[in-house]
């Protein structure tokens, strides 16, 4: 009985570790080439992930400016080669890197919550009749 135990115990302890290994070796493939990163980084116009209830794969558009220039080019890669990353810095610009068939999209969270301090002075304090 005590060996069965072992036995199972030492393959869920194995088996934890060869699935941790796999997921950081996969880790290189979600951040962009020094190169792309250089050469291939765009201003982000938008990016969305569509899906409709009869497709087997989400839909992706992905929309951005080359160069500054005013045309917005789009790209449907499938949602296996993009890679979403969320900004920190409120002043960087949300852009996309392009690595071969691979879309690295840096862009601002959805939702932010403002604990910042703000001053005012109320003009008015008058009741809303319903």
């Amino acid at each position: 009985m005590k060996k069965s135990i072992l036995m199972i115990l030492t393959l869920v302890l194995s088996t934890t570790v060869f699935l941790s290994a796999c997921e950081d070796s996969d880790k290189g493939s979600k951040k962009p080439s020094s190169d792309a990163s250089k050469n291939n980084t765009y201003d982000l116009v938008y990016y969305e992930v569509l899906n409709n209830g009869d497709a087997e794969d989400a839909k992706t558009d992905v929309a951005y400016k080359e160069n500054g220039s005013s045309k917005v080019k789009h790209y449907h890669p499938s949602l296996d080669h993009v890679y979403e990353h969320i900004i920190d810095d409120g002043d960087e610009k949300p852009h996309v890197v392009k690595d071969g068939k691979k879309f690295f999209i840096y862009r601002p969270p959805y939702m932010t919550y403002g604990d910042d301090d703000f001053s005012g002075k109320v003009e008015d304090k008058s009741d809303v009749k319903k």
